[in-house]
């Protein structure tokens, strides 16, 4: 239940802009002389599979050492091509991300309430049960 608050009411109130600060933020440390070579592996993961690129947009990677990683890019290899919409994913992944969670949150709310119901039946149940063995040791 407490997964399915923070999903459904703090996303949307925290909205895409805190998720694309963040994804910002990891990708100057990340993509620096020095990063986490894990962490850029999970970004180029997210980055692909989304298929978008940098927090805002494919405009978080100027300024960071090196090229728009491969992961951005929407064709097979785009080493050497221009930095266009037919050549890169030039969504932002922080857009992309909060869309996602947003959709499923539904879903999860609905999950938990069902969840909270059942241990609800169970718990009143339980004490039934604990009430006819009690009145049935006192006959």
């Amino acid at each position: 239940v407490c997964v399915c608050v923070c999903v459904c009411v703090c996303v949307p109130v925290q909205g895409k802009k805190s998720a694309e600060e963040g994804i910002a933020r990891l990708l100057n440390g990340t993509y620096a002389p020095g990063g986490s070579t894990k962490t850029r592996d999970l970004l180029n993961e997210l980055q692909s599979e989304f298929k978008c690129c940098g927090g805002f947009n494919i405009s978080d990677y100027t300024g960071v050492p090196g090229d728009v990683p491969q992961a951005c890019c929407s064709i097979p290899n785009c080493t050497g091509v221009d930095v266009t919409p037919a050549n890169y994913y030039f969504q932002g992944c922080g857009d992309k991300l909060f869309d996602e969670i947003h959709s499923l949150g539904i879903g999860v709310f609905v999950i938990a309430i069902i969840v909270a119901l059942l241990q609800f039946i169970g718990l009143i149940l339980a004490c039934k049960y604990m009430r006819d063995e009690d009145e049935g040791k006192h006959v």
